[in-house]
């Protein structure tokens, strides 16, 4: 009896330490829930995990809560006609590559775990997934300036960096706070906040914004892998899941017009 009981002990204990570190990988495999989604029938979804929002629009941010700016309409629509090349660019077209894009806040604190995750991924799975970041500013007027400015720093090829130094820094994004960043990070600081209106930097907030709404998001995290839409949080082992599964269903055409 005492030791069928240390048995049943032992055997909870371990329970317990897998559900608090979200499950060990291949020890206890679960399938992942998916569903397809309700508008774009090429695309599956999975449960929800935690996001940061401030509502249901993803407008917000951009150019204010409620009214699409000039021109919305359209970028939607060319949105909804190809969704793969408006999330993945070029990377649509490739067969051997995974592309994963990632919708985040720089004010989001879900976002900057799941940031560094997916860096970690990538260099773990290099030349097999690529990750492409969208700007979704969701929580107000810092969150758009942060967003407008990483995508000003794209435009002298440092986005990289400028977006890992924003998601690892607590900061108010100011012109000022802009301004000493970037001669930290070594890029024109005039020229970036000149860039964070230009046209360009606004075409790319619409397009990602066009993109949010198509796929109904609510908040931030948010994922598109391969043809899986993922809001929210998800677990290392889960995630590690979903991208062996996409990449097994990487074929030529996989992300054809939809």
């Amino acid at each position: 009896m005492s030791n069928r009981r240390n048995l049943l002990l032992a055997v909870a204990l371990l329970g317990l330490a897998y559900m608090a570190v979200g499950g060990l990988p291949g020890l206890f495999p679960t399938a992942l829930d998916f569903e397809t989604h309700p508008t774009l029938p090429d695309f599956r979804t999975v449960a929800r995990g935690d996001v940061s929002s401030s509502g249901f629009n993803p407008l917000i941010g951009i150019e204010g809560p409620r009214e699409a700016p000039a021109g919305f309409d359209q970028t939607l629509q060319d949105v909804r006609s190809d969704p793969c090349r408006a999330l993945y660019g070029d990377l649509a077209r490739q067969e051997a590559v995974l592309p994963i894009a990632s919708f985040s806040d720089y004010y989001c604190p879900f976002c900057r775990v799941q940031t560094v995750k997916l860096g970690r991924m990538e260099s773990e799975l290099k030349g097999r997934i690529k990750l492409v970041w969208h700007e979704l500013p969701l929580l107000g007027e810092t969150s758009q300036l942060a967003a407008r400015a990483a995508l000003a720093a794209k435009r002298q090829g440092a986005y990289v960096r400028f977006h890992e130094h924003l998601m690892q820094s607590n900061f108010v994004a100011t012109d000022a706070y802009l301004t000493d960043l970037s001669d930290k990070l070594g890029i024109d600081p005039s020229k970036l906040l000149a860039d964070m209106n230009s046209a360009e930097v606004e075409a790319e907030l619409h397009r990602s914004a066009a993109l949010a709404q198509l796929f109904r998001f609510i908040g931030t995290p948010s994922l598109v892998v391969g043809r899986t839409v993922v809001e929210g949080t998800i677990s290392d082992r889960d995630l590690a899941t979903l991208i062996e599964d996409e990449l097994n269903r990487l074929k030529p055409g996989w992300c054809a017009p939809g």
